[in-house]
């Protein structure tokens, strides 16, 4: 293959953000340090050569090298964006200290204009106490003045008070709900914000996004609300990423009806060579919840008690929607962290094979560009689960390194040491059996932070799922828009995001 060489001057360009980041082993005393450097940058009058960068467009793996490598910014694989614009106006409850802190934030928070006050981000493990602990003493002393919904920093339960009870009728729920049984209220925490309110938000936090030298993203669990939100931004030509949509099959009726798309910036303006574009090309469906509410659903039981999570559907009824997707022409994504909602995933690949083989390949049912299905998560998998699932050759795992971090005052305790050791956060082992592995934070359930996420990568402490330092930014970069059909870009003087790594 022939590179093509780019020649680059740091001087010829605008510095926006410097990181240095000390990246230690856990065998390795000394570590390394890294330097992550966000360019905005015209390669018009750039003449002092400084690295080459391959063409690697029919690459799986990028190359290990010394050499600052240049990519055209992040590629944030799973994270929830206009969630972040909209969760502005709620409680936020992170930085709780304890009990008393979060009932105190909830007593002093004003509603919406719905007359409901929303918070999130809670987490019992912040605060040394077990998650029954936590519920019991929250609900029973949660004021009642106004209706509250306070979410679990999962998003996949919450607590709710009597007022809320009684807003929808539901007097007879308990306080602490899950996605299971109450989808619908789980699906109303972030505030709701009309289209003009929710553009104006979003336009200065895509400014952000490109700050941090994220220039593409992957949207999740869109509704039909939030993909009409790109449209209208793309109209205005007010688009500065490339997103690629992933609807919840819920909540997007009408995009399910019109079926895969993609449209462009009106105007040329976007973080790559071209206009940012927006597509909406995977349905998706939620199969299980999350480790921090016991709710993802597992093979064997917590080992801290309480079951072994939950299933959202018979697959009977997985496999009737997952086939009318594949007719729409849609490729296929399904939240899946506990390793028995992957079994399902398997299983239906099994069953739907040939489809979904042919939608990969691009069998002409569609003009747009080849993709992968999606495993979203991933976080407890078996070697077993790994095989088959390169054997199906169709799916991309997309996984958040960085949730190893944020779980780690409780996932021991959860999972038990074989298991947490052997199959919990995996990345490494994924990739050695060939089966694509990409980078994202689920922000805003854990921090906009790349090289936070680059780090948990290449420092699990299972040496054999570890990333290497260039995997890791290749899958967080140009590797993660090849694999899933976005242009990787060519680097011209109408470039505006570089990303630079130098030991």
């Amino acid at each position: 293959m022939t590179p093509s060489y780019y020649n680059f001057s740091p001087d010829a360009a605008k510095l926006r953000v410097v990181k240095t980041v000390r990246i230690q082993h856990p065998s390795d005393s000394t570590g390394l340090h890294f330097q992550e450097r966000v360019y905005e940058a015209s390669l018009r009058d750039i003449g002092d050569s400084w690295f080459a960068i391959d063409d690697l467009r029919e690459l799986d793996l990028a190359p290990e090298s010394n050499m600052p490598i240049l990519h055209k910014g992040y590629f944030e694989t799973h994270a929830h964006s206009v969630w972040c614009c909209q969760r502005r106006n709620c409680v936020d409850l992170s930085q709780a200290k304890g009990v008393d802190e979060v009932l105190n934030l909830l007593l002093e928070a004003q509603p919406g204009d719905d007359g409901i006050i929303r918070a999130f981000d809670w987490d019992e493990s912040r605060i040394n106490v077990d998650l029954e602990s936590f519920i019991r003493a929250v609900s029973r002393r949660m004021p009642n003045h106004y209706p509250i919904l306070a979410a679990r920093t999962c998003g996949h339960s919450a607590i709710v008070n009597q007022s809320f009870k009684e807003l929808f009728s539901r007097e007879s729920m308990p306080s602490f709900i899950v996605e299971k049984q109450y989808f619908d209220l789980l699906e109303s925490i972030p505030a709701p914000l009309k289209l003009d309110a929710l553009k104006k938000t979003y336009k200065t936090f895509q400014q952000e996004l490109i700050a941090m030298g994220i220039s593409t993203l992957s949207e999740m669990s869109m509704t039909d609300t939030d993909i009409g939100l790109f449209e209208s931004l793309c109209e205005e030509g007010a688009l500065l990423l490339d997103v690629m949509g992933v609807l919840d099959e819920r909540h997007a009726q009408k995009t399910i009806a019109r079926g895969p798309f993609e449209i462009c910036n009106r105007m040329a303006l976007g973080p790559m060579e071209k206009r940012a574009s927006f597509s909406v090309r995977h349905w998706k469906r939620y199969l299980d919840g999350s480790l921090g509410s016991k709710t993802a659903w597992l093979k064997s039981p917590y080992s801290d008690g309480g079951g072994s999570g939950l299933a959202q559907y018979e697959f009977s009824e997985l496999l009737e929607a997952a086939k009318v997707a594949l007719q729409k022409g849609f490729h296929l994504s399904f939240h899946s962290i506990g390793d028995a909602s992957t079994d399902q995933v398997i299983k239906l690949g099994k069953v739907l094979e040939s489809p979904m083989m042919s939608r990969v390949k691009n069998d002409g049912s569609t003009k747009l560009p080849k993709t992968l299905h999606r495993i979203e998560h991933a976080q407890v998998l078996r070697d077993d689960q790994i095989d088959e699932i390169a054997r199906q050759g169709f799916w991309s795992i997309c996984a958040q390194p960085c949730h190893r971090i944020d779980d780690d005052s409780f996932i021991l305790s959860r999972l038990g040491k074989n298991r947490m050791s052997k199959l919990a956060y995996r990345a490494g082992g994924i990739l050695q059996q060939k089966v694509p592995c990409l980078m994202g934070t689920d922000a805003p359930i854990s921090l906009w932070d790349p090289m936070r996420n680059i780090q948990a990568a290449v420092t699990h402490p299972n040496e054999r799922e570890r990333f290497s330092f260039s995997q890791a930014v290749w899958f967080y970069t140009t590797g993660a828009r090849m694999l899933l059909g976005m242009d990787a870009g060519v680097l011209d003087p109408s470039s505006s995001v570089f990303l630079t790594f130098e030991k």
